[in-house]
C-alpha cells in the first residue's frame, strides 16, 4: 500500500496545484468612461474569458451597437445608488437594441443591477423582438434589472417573452423611463422642446412620443414642462 500511494503521491500533488489556479484565473474587468481596463463593453467581453465579472461604473454607456456577450459565461454587473436602485444604464439611444445573446448562453451568462433603456429594432420578424434585449436559443440570468423605454415589433410591453426569457428576479418591465430628455443629452432643456415641436401630430415616433400613446402632443409637451431645466435620473420610473 506505501508504493501505490508514493506512486501516486506527484499526481495528487499537481492536481492540488491545479484547483486552486483555476478558481483564482477568474478575473474583474472595469469599464468606464476614464481610468478603467475599457472604455467599450464590447471590447470588455472580447477580452473576457468564462467566469470574469465586467464591472461597470455609475454612469450611462452608449456602446454604438448592441452589446453581444458571445456565448461567454461571464457576469455584466451594474453598481446601486444610495437607494438600492441600478446606476448603471445601458441605453440604446433610439437607434440600436441593447443586449442579445445568440450564442448558447446559459444561466451562467448573468447581467445584474442595470438600467437597460431606449433599445430599438423594427419589424415583425422573430430577430427583429426586443428592442431591449433578445434572446436566440440562450436563457441568461437577468437579476434586479430595470427595462424602460424599449420599442420593438412587439414593444416593451412584451419584453417577457422577448427581452427576458431566461431565468430572471427583481427586473422591472417599464414602459418609459424617459422624464422629457429627449434628444437623450442628459437633461430636459430648449433642445428637447425643439426636437419635440419638430415631430408634433407625428406618429410611432419614438422619443419625441414620451408617454407612448402613438402621437406627440401636448400630453407629450406636459411631461417635459413638468421635468423643464432638470437632469436625467437614469433610475427613475413612471
Amino acid at each position: 500500500m506505501t508504493r501505490i500511494n508514493d506512486r501516486y503521491r506527484p499526481l495528487a500533488a499537481v492536481l492540488t496545484l491545479a484547483v486552486p489556479s483555476l478558481a483564482a484565473s477568474a478575473e474583474t474587468i472595469t469599464v468606464c468612461a476614464d481610468g478603467c481596463d475599457h472604455t467599450s463593453i464590447n471590447a470588455a467581453i472580447a477580452t473576457a474569458s468564462d467566469g470574469d465579472v465586467i464591472q461597470l461604473a455609475a454612469e450611462t454607456y452608449f456602446e454604438g451597437e448592441q452589446i453581444d456577450t458571445l456565448g461567454r459565461a461571464i457576469t455584466l454587473r451594474g453598481v446601486l445608488d444610495k437607494a438600492g436602485e441600478p446606476a448603471s444604464v445601458l441605453d440604446g439611444a433610439g437607434a440600436h437594441r441593447v443586449l442579445i445573446c445568440q450564442n448558447g448562453e446559459t444561466s451562467t451568462t448573468v447581467f445584474r443591477d442595470l438600467v437597460i433603456q431606449h433599445g430599438l429594432v423594427g419589424g415583425d420578424f422573430p430577430e427583429n423582438r426586443g428592442g431591449g434585449m433578445y434572446n436566440d436559443s440562450s436563457s441568461p440570468t437577468l437579476t434586479d434589472c430595470n427595462f424602460c423605454g424599449n420599442t420593438s415589433g412587439t414593444g416593451n410591453r412584451n419584453v417577457a417573452g422577448d427581452a427576458i426569457d431566461g431565468s430572471s428576479s427583481g427586473n422591472l418591465l417599464l414602459l418609459n423611463c424617459n422624464e422629457g430628455d429627449v434628444n437623450f443629452d442628459l437633461a430636459i432643456d430648449a433642445g428637447d422642446l425643439g426636437y419635440l415641436l419638430s415631430r408634433w401630430s407625428a406618429s410611432s415616433v419614438l422619443n419625441a412620443d414620451i408617454n407612448r400613446d402613438g402621437e406627440v402632443n401636448g400630453a407629450d409637451l406636459g411631461l417635459i414642462l413638468d421635468h423643464f431645466g432638470g437632469a436625467t435620473d437614469a433610475t427613475w420610473a413612471p
